[in-house]
């Protein structure tokens, strides 16, 4: 789902609505971004569940299979019957293996798909305008703080 947010007309870069404009579009844009990073998270994590049911459906259905075979007596003979508790073991042997891997993966993939840091935007003019006061500790390209300006009396 692409998300379209309407933005306004950027004005002129030297007054203050030019200005306006360009942080509103700017803001418009992460949000956008962020919309669109979610979506892709979404979309990961059901293919991963999908992924990971089939993985753990499989041993599960063999199992199953092996028990409905010896309910309805087609394995009359002690070879067959040996034969059938090996593959049972072998699948539930096959279980833990798979979700401690699937585990592995989910952390994996939480780990690399963690918080990102919010990186700083270039400035769109050489000096911030009037009514922002950047912070000393910051350099230039980071974001503005607002301060009110004076009341006049």
């Amino acid at each position: 789902m692409a998300l379209s947010l309407p933005r306004p007309r950027p004005g002129r870069p030297q007054t203050e609505v030019g200005r306006l404009s360009t942080v509103i579009n700017d803001m418009l844009l992460q949000i956008e971004t962020a919309f669109a990073a979610r979506a892709a998270s979404e979309a990961r994590m059901r293919r991963f569940v999908a992924d990971a049911s089939n993985e753990l459906r499989t041993p599960l259905v063999g199992i199953k299979a092996s028990i409905d075979l010896y309910r309805m007596g087609a394995l009359g003979m002690p070879a067959d019957i040996d034969r059938t508790m090996d593959r049972i073991a072998g699948e539930a042997e096959r279980l833990p293996r798979l979700v401690e891997d699937l585990l592995k993966l989910a952390r994996l993939d939480e780990t690399q798909a963690g918080p990102t840091p919010r990186t700083p935007r270039a400035s769109h003019s050489s000096s911030p305008p009037p009514t922002c006061a950047r912070s000393p500790s910051t350099p230039s390209t980071t974001y503005a703080r607002w301060t009110p300006p004076a009341r006049s009396r």
